[in-house]
């Protein structure tokens, strides 16, 4: 995965998120910690630049991991259905 990451179609579309949130962390509004670009939802088979912009979010490493716990919670959740 992390090799995907350095795919130049993952930096523009990485570089538009950035662009997009003016460099701040869209969950807390910091410009002071390490930035990540956080996927909403994840479908099999897509490759990281394949999803659409409302579905990337840029994140602070703080939020960064709620979220995935969030995401993570809801994931096991839906699976006791």
């Amino acid at each position: 995965y992390m090799e995907l990451l350095r795919d130049p179609r993952w930096q523009r579309n990485r570089l538009a998120v950035l662009e997009r949130a003016e460099c701040r962390c869209e969950g807390c509004g910091t410009r002071e910690v390490n930035l990540q670009i956080h996927h909403g939802f994840y479908e099999r088979g897509r490759l990281p630049w394949e999803y659409p912009a409302e579905a990337l979010y840029c994140l602070c490493d703080n939020c960064h991991e709620r979220a995935e716990g969030v995401k993570g919670e809801a994931q096991r959740e839906l699976g006791l259905i």
